[in-house]
């Protein structure tokens, strides 16, 4: 799996890249000059990848500057260089939008357009656990992968 990671993302999100043994390639924060080249650069050496494990990985409100990021904007690169989309809306669910849906409704991008949308809810939400959320596609691999392990565990 290739991740292509804003550098200003928290550390958490860093640590579980890094732990996934995902190889993580960095992009400048917040900068979309940045992630097209680097989108670019990855595609031009992956052309022969059966699989595209290829992640553009941001929060939705940076933590650790508050900066909001360019969703619409990393939704037309992702279409173009044919990557997912892994978005952070941990400090934006339920703070963001109309009515607190995060940055996707903030921004009037398709909530279909984000391949996984994650969140902890003790940031904005005062609250206990978390969720993980995408596409059928994406949540069936994660269930078949879950299970399967389990069943090798037993």
């Amino acid at each position: 799996m290739r991740s292509c990671l804003d550098e200003g993302v928290h550390w958490g999100i860093q640590n579980g890249l890094h732990l996934s043994r995902s190889t993580i390639v960095y992009f400048k924060h917040n900068d979309m000059e940045s992630l097209r080249n680097t989108l670019e650069e990855i595609t031009l050496k992956n052309k022969r990848a059966k699989k595209l494990r290829r992640y553009i990985v941001v929060e939705a409100v940076f933590q650790n500057s508050g900066q909001i990021a360019l969703l619409g904007e990393i939704v037309k690169l992702k279409e173009k260089y044919r990557f997912r989309v892994l978005l952070d809306e941990s400090n934006s669910f339920g703070v963001l939008g109309k009515a607190g849906r995060g940055l996707t409704e903030f921004c009037r991008v398709l909530v279909e357009k984000i391949d996984i949308i994650t969140a902890a809810m003790g940031h904005t939400l005062a609250a206990e656990g978390g969720f993980c959320t995408g596409s059928a596609r994406v949540t069936d691999h994660q269930l078949c992968r879950y299970f399967s392990r389990r069943e090798e565990q037993t």
